[in-house]
């Protein structure tokens, strides 16, 4: 059996949310994708002669077909050939938060290196694919210097690094209009109740159900989920999704064992998408965009508010102001929100919005 090897580029403008390549996939994808050698060899602008050539290299190697073609109909993935590529996105969707990392930290060296006197800000916390692709853009900018070193984490684990000065920016989500008794409260409250914070609102998500396309099982809460024995994806819990599957339950009367699965822990939203569209679970909460991109039904369930907050303090100096207000001016600007359009059920248009923490959170007396 043939080994896996890993290497990276060094680019111009990388691609969003990109992960690791691999030829073979790619061209099965575009023979799934297009049902059609011709199809996919064009879609992938390489000759037929290369893509079937490709292909014939590997079915030797492998000793077994990867493609069916019927003369005059569709060609399509062997059985084979289906099995490497779901294999290939689990394996994906299970480390691409490791991955997106990964980039990330060679990003921000690479970049100090090239220039010294760049200005380092680490920002830690929940994930957001939008907010991955913000270093990249901000380099693109006339101050150039500012070096976003990304530190992806939970919600909960962004705003202890920034309570404990090992970060100079948090990343959290929390459902809009979140009750002082809820999970959320009891979990970030300890962090945000400070008049030394300040922050802003990134965007506005769409959290919910996210199940098999056509939605077979007629899944559309918890409460359908705990009835019908479906078999649930979860996150962990200190994650934003966490906690609102734990508020959820809470809402609806359940315990975590009335769910089946609820003890299957996976890393992130399109993790829990991705098993869905494998099969391996039958729903899970996710992102809207998530759902949307593995082909899934999805059925709202809460608007969350992400946020980018630090600390008044860690900015008190002239130059270090200028930093944060580049970056939120930035935020703000027609050439940033307009990548937002990218990303299902994002609400683009208060992104960068300055919010009064004293009054955001409404959890302190």
């Amino acid at each position: 059996m043939p080994r896996i090897d890993f290497s990276y580029d060094i680019v111009k403008t990388a691609k969003p949310n990109a992960g690791f390549h691999n030829e073979l996939i790619e061209y099965l994808t575009a023979i799934d994708r297009e049902r059609s050698l011709v199809k996919a060899a064009k879609a992938l602008n390489v000759s037929y002669r290369t893509l079937w050539g490709k292909i014939e290299f590997w079915e030797k190697e492998l000793g077994q077909t990867l493609v069916v073609r019927d003369q005059g109909k569709s060609s399509q993935p062997s059985e084979l050939g289906r099995k490497l590529l779901w294999a290939e996105k689990t394996v994906q969707a299970q480390n691409a938060l490791a991955i997106e990392q990964l980039r990330a930290q060679f990003q921000s060296v690479f970049a100090q290196a090239c220039d010294p006197h760049a200005k380092l800000l680490s920002v830690s916390g929940c994930f957001d694919p939008w907010l991955a692709q913000l270093p990249e853009a901000l380099s693109q900018t006339e101050d150039r210097n500012i070096v976003l070193d990304m530190q992806f984490l939970t919600s909960e684990e962004g705003l202890e690094r920034l309570w404990q000065d090992r970060c100079d920016i948090a990343a959290f989500n929390l459902p809009s209009n979140t009750a002082k008794d809820s999970p959320f409260a009891k979990a970030f409250g300890p962090y945000l109740n400070s008049a030394d914070l300040q922050g802003i609102l990134f965007t506005v998500r769409t959290q919910g159900l996210a199940t098999a396309a056509g939605n077979p099982m007629q899944l559309h809460s918890l409460i359908d989920v705990a009835r019908k024995k479906a078999r649930y994806a979860n996150r962990k819990l200190t994650t934003g999704t966490g906690l609102l599957f734990q508020e959820l339950l809470t809402q609806a009367g359940l315990k975590e064992t009335d769910i089946v699965g609820f003890d299957r822990i996976e890393p992130s939203h399109a993790a829990v998408a991705t098993a869905i569209a494998a099969g391996s679970a039958d729903c899970g909460l996710c992102e809207e965009g998530s759902a949307r991109r593995m082909g899934l039904d999805f059925t709202p369930l809460v608007f969350e508010n992400y946020y980018l907050v630090w600390k008044r303090s860690r900015f008190s100096q002239p130059e270090e102001r200028k930093a944060i207000e580049h970056i939120q001016a930035f935020l703000q600007s027609d050439d940033w929100k307009v990548t937002g359009k990218n990303y299902p059920g994002y609400t683009i248009d208060i992104c960068g919005q300055t919010i009064d923490t004293q009054t955001e959170w409404p959890w302190f007396d």
